[in-house]
């Protein structure tokens, strides 16, 4: 009887499947989950490749108790594949100001006995019209913490690695929580950027440091009165992003120009001569220009002639000060792109303190993302300044978020259409 009964819940399950969550998907819906908070780590496997270590965090504020499956798209190929569940407080409530210190409060997990299912997930690549799908079964806490990991080999299209992770779960149920939060971090070896994100097929702008000897890309997006129902798909491919020291989206002879009239400043001293110190050793010299030298030619865009997309590159200074610095949070009109500048302000023992960038229509949002779990008893000032852009000429709504999620900045900028090839610094 119990077989038949899964039979019949497995046929209404791939029925359903055209009703076209977020990511876990339970079933039947509806269920709350504001928050996805995700890593990726890429490296270099043996054969060359780039390959993929994931794991996200699901924070679920109610899971109905007719819930009695969670399925969960996976990249073909995947493995290494676990899934953990833990028991959120029965008042835990997710609001933006616990953003930062979420790490420290994770809850003791157990292990989840997951199974394929014999259901498709549908996407818009080419490659992978149809990647498949797991599960688990019940029981599950009303409140919840699931961590899924996996790993995979990135899918090659030419000369780009093709990131894709299944954002748009919520295709499946238009019932799910009205507001939710995405965040995904994706740490790559330094010399490889991305150059395109897309939402499905639509540009999604993004956020690019440098961090070490690794690149950095953090991606945010926000879905109110919805789910989200579109993919997160993301073109890499080598590309030394700081070697673009004037900040026009290619490595050509006007870096080198850059680089050469800034020879012998100090970087620490002199917010001029700070991006052009490509090899971040502290100094503007000889080795600088070699670096730019090895990398003329090198693009941004996968296609030259497509536009450019929105994205914010900056820099993150270590803890400086522990006491208010003079200046605050700011956002200026340079060319076509935008300035951003700020003395963040976050524990001296942070995990990492990023930023991100959502454009949403005439709208920009500029969010500071910083992280903790073993917190210090003090409070430093991170110097931070970026250039985002480039945008079409017009008005824009600009808010600057601080980690915490209050909103420490509202403006309107004019952005005329005349572009800017110089360093603003």
């Amino acid at each position: 009887m119990k077989a038949a009964k899964w039979i019949f819940a497995l046929a209404v399950v791939l029925a359903a499947a055209s009703l076209a969550g977020a990511n876990p998907i339970p079933w039947p819906p509806p269920a709350s989950m504001p928050l996805e908070d995700m890593y990726s780590i890429l490296s270099v496997n043996d054969c060359g490749r780039l390959t993929e270590t994931f794991y996200g965090d699901y924070y679920f504020s109610k899971i109905p108790p007719d819930v009695y499956l969670m399925k969960y798209p996976l990249p073909p190929d995947t493995s290494g594949i676990s899934v953990v569940m833990g028991k959120l407080p029965e008042a835990w409530q997710f609001v933006p100001s616990m953003l930062p210190y979420i790490h420290e409060s994770i809850p003791d997990c157990f292990a989840k006995d997951w199974f394929y299912i014999r259901e498709l997930y549908p996407t818009v690549l080419p490659e992978w019209p149809g990647i498949p799908m797991i599960a688990w079964h019940e029981p599950f806490s009303e409140k919840a913490l699931l961590r899924v990991k996996y790993q995979h080999d990135l899918l090659m299209r030419g000369r780009d690695y093709v990131y894709f992770y299944a954002l748009g779960t919520g295709k499946y149920s238009p019932t799910y929580q009205k507001e939710a939060i995405s965040f995904l971090d994706i740490t790559m070896p330094g010399h490889y950027n991305m150059h395109r994100l897309y939402l499905d097929k639509t540009p999604h702008a993004f956020a690019v440091t440098t961090e070490g000897k690794k690149t950095v890309v953090s991606i945010y997006a926000a879905a109110q009165f919805g789910p989200f129902t579109k993919d997160i798909i993301g073109l890499i491919r080598p590309w030394l992003v700081c070697s673009d020291a004037n900040h026009d989206d290619k490595t050509d002879l006007l870096d080198l120009i850059y680089v050469r009239n800034m020879l012998g400043r100090n970087p620490a001293s002199d917010e001029a001569a700070a991006d052009a110190d490509v090899n971040g050793d502290g100094r503007v010299d000889i080795r600088d220009l070699i670096l730019i030298r090895n990398h003329l030619g090198e693009r941004a865009e996968a296609v030259a002639a497509e536009p450019p997309q929105i994205r914010l590159r900056y820099n993150v200074k270590h803890c400086g000060s522990t006491t208010p610095p003079p200046i605050g949070p700011n956002v200026l009109a340079w060319g076509n792109k935008m300035v951003v500048t700020d003395a963040i302000r976050f524990n001296c023992c942070a995990e990492y303190v990023r930023m991100t960038i959502l454009v949403d229509g005439n709208r920009v949002i500029f969010r500071e993302k910083a992280m903790e779990s073993a917190p210090c008893d003090c409070i430093c000032y991170y110097a931070m300044r970026g250039i985002a852009g480039p945008f079409a000429p017009g008005t824009y709504h600009v808010e600057f978020v601080d980690p915490h999620g209050v909103t420490i900045l509202e403006k309107d900028i004019v952005l005329p259409s005349a572009a800017i090839s110089v360093s603003p610094w």
